[in-house]
């Protein structure tokens, strides 16, 4: 076997050759980069320089092709960290964690201003709120150990206590007056039809709703039934006059429940005259009466102006009677009165 490698002497033939073997796909096929250097070496051992160079630059140009780098891009994508970094993460936390618990905080902070607020309204409304119901009036009764004075009309109360130049004000929670109201009597001018009234002063409602009232300037007390439109004369009504079945201006009435006798202050004639059946009996004379009451023992009170005092009758004894209240002469002292009108007495006797 003789082979004529003599023959290619000349050099610019070999690299035309050269340039075209680096077009053909079967390039591709070389081995790994990463191996090649001692792979083509050991091919070429025995060689000469010509085919080693040849060799050498397929290596380099299969280094160059776009199939190799993109390999080797991939094998590096492979290998870098696609995981967030631990740090930023941790940081992220810990500041959601502080900004919930500052919200927590004031949260829970007006929670318990809003609760303190109510306990403190509340308080504030049970101290001024503070009184005594009896029957269809309400009263209070104050036991204060200095001063105190109480003020008690139909359906309301105040009370008012002054100690070391303190005063208070207890209203009855429960005694808040309608703003509309209807008109139960009267309320068809001043005249003497049995429609209308004159100066009413004095009323008594029984337990059937009818409302027996003072006709003080008519000098007569009538009656008018629940929902009626007209009154009825029940005493006097004949003419002003110092007859017993005459008044001279009667101010105050209260019913006997236990006889259900009418007992009349009738003013100007200074005394307390009962009526039952038509027939009339003076019980107290020469007396500046104004206001009525009985207690659940069916005393009797009476309130004197000219005496400025209260005064306390057994029924069916009519003395000189016990003073309750007053009785020191006209003054503004805790211990006077002056010109007491209208009275009521409580279940305990307080007047």
């Amino acid at each position: 076997m003789n082979f004529t490698f003599s023959e290619p002497q000349s050099i610019s033939p070999r690299k035309k050759a050269t340039t075209t073997v680096l077009s053909q796909p079967t390039l591709g096929k070389l081995p790994e980069p990463n191996y090649q250097n001692m792979e083509y070496k050991k091919l070429l051992i025995g060689k000469n320089e010509e085919d080693v160079e040849m060799a050498a630059e397929r290596v380099t140009a299969h280094n160059a092709s776009s199939e190799y780098k993109s390999k080797f891009e991939n094998k590096n994508n492979i290998r870098k960290p696609t995981r967030p970094q631990r740090g930023s993460s941790s940081f992220h936390r810990k500041l959601v964690f502080c900004f919930s618990t500052i919200v927590a905080v004031l949260i829970l902070i007006t929670i318990i201003s809003i609760a303190i607020w109510v306990m403190f309204i509340k308080k504030t409304e049970t101290t001024n709120n503070t009184t005594t119901a009896t029957i269809d009036a309400s009263v209070t009764k104050t036991t204060t150990s200095t001063t105190s004075t109480t003020e008690t009309t139909m359906r309301t109360t105040s009370t008012t206590s002054t100690n070391s130049h303190t005063t208070t004000m207890n209203v009855s929670i429960f005694e808040k007056w309608k703003q509309s109201a209807i008109t139960v009597a009267g309320g068809n001018g001043q005249g003497q039809k049995l429609n209308q009234l004159s100066r009413p002063d004095g009323i008594f409602l029984d337990k059937n709703k009818n409302i027996l009232i003072a006709d003080s300037l008519n000098h007569r007390i009538v009656a008018w039934k629940y929902n009626a439109k007209k009154g009825q004369i029940i005493a006097g009504g004949n003419g002003q006059g110092n007859r017993m079945d005459q008044f001279n201006l009667p101010v105050d009435l209260i019913v006997d429940q236990q006889t259900y006798s009418i007992i009349i202050a009738d003013f100007y004639n200074k005394r307390v005259i009962q009526w039952l059946n038509q027939k009339q009996q003076i019980l107290i004379d020469n007396i500046g009466c104004n206001g009525l009451a009985m207690d659940k023992h069916g005393f009797l009170y009476v309130s004197d102006t000219a005496k400025n005092e209260v005064r306390r009758w057994k029924m069916g004894v009519y003395n000189d009677g016990i003073v309750v209240a007053g009785g020191n002469g006209k003054g503004n002292q805790l211990n006077q009165l002056d010109w007491p009108t209208y009275i009521f007495v409580d279940e305990d006797q307080s007047v």
